[in-house]
């Protein structure tokens, strides 16, 4: 996963050689990789599968129980990308979250529903009672980058800190299961 990156513009440099037989070979190396990384959930659809099981396995290795509760259609109304950053970017807060708890006290709960045009993700997970200020350059674009996924389904999000838990809530109009497509 984590060397995602690198292996598109792999592909693109073989790509841009003509040599279909290497770009073949390039592919069929890439399907191994990712093959390795073994799944761990399978909820109907591959493109949530992918995201959901790479936070799952960074969740793990920080020693992060995942609850989830995921009730989606073969074919969402969002792009793969916007679902990525809705779920990463907020995964990822989460993870970093628990880290700064006890093992025993680490734990995420997500659900993710899509019914009736209209797709609630919920990610819900322990925290302390004081906000941590993020240091450096990179922080703070995550939220922001998730905002805008939302606005372009017209959706909302709100966040809640209570009784000890954070939780990030979702709603996005997705109408019906068409495939939307980032421009």
């Amino acid at each position: 996963w984590h060397d995602i990156k690198k292996y598109v513009l792999a592909i693109e440099a073989v790509a841009a050689t003509g040599n279909d037989a290497a770009l073949q070979q390039n592919i069929a190396l890439i399907r191994d990789s990712f093959a390795q990384t073994g799944t761990l959930v399978d909820v109907g659809n591959q493109e949530a599968n992918i995201i959901l099981n790479h936070c799952i396995q960074k969740a793990k290795m920080h020693d992060i129980q995942v609850k989830m509760d995921v009730s989606i259609p073969e074919t969402l109304g969002i792009s793969a990308v916007d679902l990525s950053v809705i779920i990463g970017n907020t995964f990822d807060n989460a993870i970093e979250e628990c880290q700064r708890l006890e093992p025993k006290d680490r734990n995420i709960i997500v659900e993710l529903k899509q019914k009736n045009g209209m797709m609630v993700y919920v990610i819900d997970n322990p925290c302390l009672t004081e906000s941590m200020k993020k240091k450096g350059r990179v922080h703070g674009y995550g939220l922001s980058n998730v905002r805008n996924c939302i606005t372009k389904y017209k959706g909302t999000m709100r966040t809640e800190r209570n009784d000890g838990r954070y939780q990030v809530v979702v709603h996005l109009n997705v109408g019906s299961a068409k495939t939307v497509v980032d421009v």
